[in-house]
């Protein structure tokens, strides 16, 4: 299995687990090799309908989603021969769909709103009212 360069390793031994449906245990050494197996085996497990909430559950945890999800990204694209079955394609499908949509939560949640200002007819010299 191929991995990818995750920066956060944020995996667990069994025993300190505090939600074993979403957390990637591992029981070895915790480095890349048993951290990209534990994830993928993770994957394939998870029923489809977990796959949102996963992801969520580990944006939570990490300090940098945007790294996070490329990584989880790499590693998808580095091991797809392990999706090459009709059932593990429509996993793979699904957790693209959904890096997709988390890119574009995190992209679209940096972009601020502009500040409209207030044009200069309406201002009021004379009033109480102005706006500066």
């Amino acid at each position: 299995m191929q991995t990818a360069e995750f920066v956060e390793l944020l995996a667990v031994p069994q025993a300190q687990a505090k939600n074993p449906l979403f957390d990637i245990i591992v029981e070895d050494k915790i480095n890349i090799q048993n951290y990209c197996n534990a994830l993928i085996a993770k994957i394939l497990e998870l029923k489809q309908s977990h796959f949102p909430a996963f992801i969520d559950y580990q944006f939570n945890l990490v300090k940098n989603p945007e790294v996070w999800i490329c990584k989880f990204e790499k590693l998808l694209a580095n091991n797809e021969a392990f999706f090459s079955s009709k059932t593990a394609m429509s996993r793979y499908n699904k957790l693209y769909i959904l890096i997709e949509k988390k890119r574009t939560e995190l992209q679209s949640s940096g972009i601020k709103e502009p500040v409209a200002k207030t044009p200069k007819r309406l201002i009021n010299a004379e009033s109480e009212e102005r706006y500066f």
